[in-house]
């Protein structure tokens, strides 16, 4: 990742997008826009779900991605896997 200087951090970013108070379902959207194929795709994709679900199952949810689809909104892993 290349960083400049001025850049924001994560925490200042979410604050000025209103990641930090906004609903469940506008954070699931957010995530499944930062997810999704045209933006990211193959192993950078993966990656990335991988990192988040890391913070995500604090909170007792995860997302997951099917090849060449939008990753799924976050599910509740009391829910368990969609079709399973």
């Amino acid at each position: 990742m290349i960083r400049n200087p001025g850049d924001w951090d994560v925490e200042y970013l979410f604050q000025q997008i209103g990641a930090l108070t906004c609903s469940r379902d506008r954070f699931g959207r957010l995530l499944e826009a930062a997810l999704h194929p045209l933006g990211r795709r193959g192993a950078e994709q993966t990656a990335l779900v991988d990192a988040l679900n890391l913070v995500l199952r604090q909170d007792g949810y995860r997302s997951e991605t099917l090849q060449g689809l939008p990753p799924e909104p976050p599910n509740s892993l009391d829910d368990g896997l969609p079709g399973g």
